[in-house]
């Protein structure tokens, strides 16, 4: 955690007004390409842009409205460097926007609060038009879900359950080596690609000390999937956040701070309330995962032994597509994995014994400081029930895998996920 208040300061000072541009969205038979652009008073101009694969015909309307709650949550990326006071939105939007703007200003952006020691309940002033007709999209004669596919172990498992019962399509977003090769491994299903550029302009601020932190990008991703669905005609946006995305990592002036805020439940009701109020007819987005601990997700996975070589999740080596066997996202899956696994076949995929790495990670890991790595790891009771699994005591974790609380998720989807859970608890 670092004091930054006094540069938040400076820097509001010095760029009070942050305005987001109505985003200049062109279309092809092929693909959408959405350019936006943020300027703060000071000269600040940023102009990243976002890609996405498909055919946007009949559906341009829809498009460009989606492309603005998309320009919404992709200015938080941006905003986060100067923390302006005010934010302008140029282009008109609804109320129901706005409320999920400000949600993700407040809960989103809770750990870049935190880490810079900023006021935790502070949302810019935000200047709007407002605009709330609903618009709508014709049934889709397809009945095919668009399933959300990272190279982790979470999207990799989704795949595979659902592969066995219906024909799916994949969306990847700016596609890692790992996610290539979960992707090889099953070749029947069409892949809906995305691409996001970040403005290098950011990172150069960065450098001169201008502030950063954790936005929520989740919140981006459901956007961008969620054009991606339109394009592709997909009946649903399925994801793969698990139970213990709705844990907080530490309290921050009485506020919980949770690295994961945009793939908790809250979230997911929230960005479909979104949906919902702004327009008619598009596919819904939930977690296939949703009622799942880590150690259940790790059971379904041990069954599948022929997908662990290709995941990797470690944000260190994402380029790569390779476990650095030293971060704590590394250190938590290896606890996840090891009572399913064996040590010498997690040392092949890890490159060495994270657990020995990582030992003076686990009392944040377990929760015995003031805050859990920020990274999506276990909670501490996962990872004491996985450890303590290892050392003989067996119930804690056989507590975890018997759960299955209440959830959102379709009857349909409730039915393919327990019977996967039994088949693999019953072996």
């Amino acid at each position: 955690m670092t004091d930054s208040s006094n540069i938040a300061k400076i820097l509001a000072k010095k760029h009070p007004v942050f305005v987001i541009h109505t985003p200049t969205v062109e279309f092809n038979e092929k693909y959408v390409s959405i350019q936006h652009k943020f300027t703060a008073t000071g000269s600040l101009i940023y102009l990243p842009s976002t890609k996405i694969f498909g055919d946007s015909s009949g559906k341009e309307n829809i498009i460009k409205r989606l492309s603005i709650i998309l320009t919404l949550v992709e200015a938080l990326s941006y905003w986060k460097a100067s923390y302006s006071p005010k934010i302008v939105i140029e282009p008109k939007t609804s109320e129901s926007s706005i409320r999920w703007l400000e949600d993700l200003l407040l809960n989103g952006m809770m750990e870049y609060k935190y880490i810079n020691n900023l006021s935790a309940q502070f949302i810019p002033e935000i200047q709007w038009e407002e605009d709330n007709k609903i618009i709508g999209l014709s049934k889709s004669k397809d009945s095919t879900p668009l399933v959300l596919v990272s190279g982790g172990k979470d999207s990799t498992i989704t795949l595979s359950i659902l592969s066995k019962h219906e024909r799916l399509k994949a969306f990847v977003l700016n596609c890692l080596p790992s996610a290539e090769r979960v992707l090889k491994a099953f070749p029947e299903h069409e892949v809906v690609r995305g691409v996001r550029n970040i403005d290098p302009v950011l990172f150069e601020l960065n450098k001169k000390g201008y502030l950063n932190g954790h936005t929520p990008f989740s919140a981006l991703l459901s956007v961008i999937s969620t054009i991606a669905a339109v394009l592709s005609d997909s009946t649903s946006i399925i994801t793969s956040n698990e139970a213990s995305a709705e844990v907080s990592f530490a309290k921050y002036c009485g506020i919980n701070v949770n690295h994961q805020y945009s793939k908790s439940s809250q979230y997911e009701n929230k960005f479909n309330n979104l949906i919902n109020n702004t327009f008619f007819g598009l596919p819904p987005l939930f977690s296939f995962l949703r009622p799942l601990s880590e150690p259940q997700i790790c059971l379904l996975l041990s069954n599948k032994k022929e997908l662990i070589s290709l995941i990797s999740s470690c944000n260190k080596n994402q380029l790569s597509g390779s476990w650095c066997g030293k971060c704590p996202k590394c250190i938590s899956t290896w606890i996840l994995l090891r009572p399913y696994i064996d040590e010498n076949e997690l040392i092949k995929l890890f490159g060495s014994n994270a657990l020995e790495e990582g030992k003076h990670l686990l009392p944040a890991l377990l929760g015995k400081t003031e805050c859990r790595p920020l990274e999506c790891v276990g909670t501490p009771e996962e990872l004491d029930a996985s450890l303590r699994f290892v050392a003989g005591n067996s119930e804690p974790l056989n507590s975890l895998l018997s759960r299955f609380p209440p959830h959102l998720l379709p009857n349909k989807y409730e039915h393919i996920l327990k019977k996967a859970l039994e088949e693999v608890i019953n072996v």
